[in-house]
């Protein structure tokens, strides 16, 4: 049976990715010293378009959330601000839930790993497999992290701690992508579609200062 696990539980709570350590100058999101590179993020537009399975957990089904929605006005090679506004937010909420985390002194586990594996499995026709190794390994880290602060702080404190910690985090938005709203702890999607790597105009931008997008 399919079940959505990415962008429809993220806003009960319930998702998360962990995507760190690359390249300052390549930095699509930046929270404190976790990044996610641009290439990182380019790779899961991209999956999410071309991959209905995996589209159909993230955003939906195509009667509710249309193929056309996601991609921009720019032609099929290109991302929708709602797509990128909806898919730079979650990537902050992953790295921030890393620190609640700690803060908390909560640890995960192989087993916790491993009930998330098995909810991928069951959610995508050709199971976890069938995403690339590196996104699925990111992807179980980060629906594990908020699982467990879920579990273990209870839906209340839960959803105060990581409001409280996206409003103080420190975050930073390459400008294409969009900019951070620190007053709401959220993000601002871009004033339009962008391109993907290699399309016609797919200018980048460099992460700029909390709550602002400029390069």
């Amino acid at each position: 049976m399919h079940r959505r696990l990415l962008l429809p539980l993220a806003a009960a709570g319930l998702a998360g990715l962990l995507a760190s350590g690359c390249a300052k100058q390549s930095a699509a999101v930046r929270v404190g010293d976790q990044s996610v590179s641009q290439e990182e993020l380019f790779d899961e537009l991209e999956l999410i378009v071309t991959d209905s399975d995996f589209r159909n957990i993230t955003f939906g089904p195509e009667d509710s959330t249309p193929l056309s929605s996601l991609q921009g006005t720019l032609g099929p090679s290109s991302y929708s601000q709602f797509m990128i506004g909806a898919v730079v937010n979650q990537r902050v909420e992953y790295l921030v839930a890393g620190d609640v985390l700690e803060e908390n002194g909560l640890e995960i586990t192989d087993d916790d790993r491993a009930a998330i594996e098995d909810a991928i499995n069951q959610a995508l026709g050709n199971g976890g497999e069938s995403l690339p190794p590196a996104y699925r390994e990111d992807l179980v880290e980060g629906l594990t992290r908020l699982q467990v602060l879920q579990r273990e702080l209870g839906d209340d404190e839960f959803q105060r701690q990581m409001t409280d910690a996206l409003v103080n985090a420190d975050v930073e938005i390459a400008s294409h992508f969009g900019s951070w709203d620190p007053d709401r702890g959220g993000v601002v999607p871009p004033p339009g579609p962008v391109q993907a790597p290699g399309s016609e105009d797919d200018g980048g931008g460099e992460p700029g200062g909390a709550g602002s997008g400029s390069a």
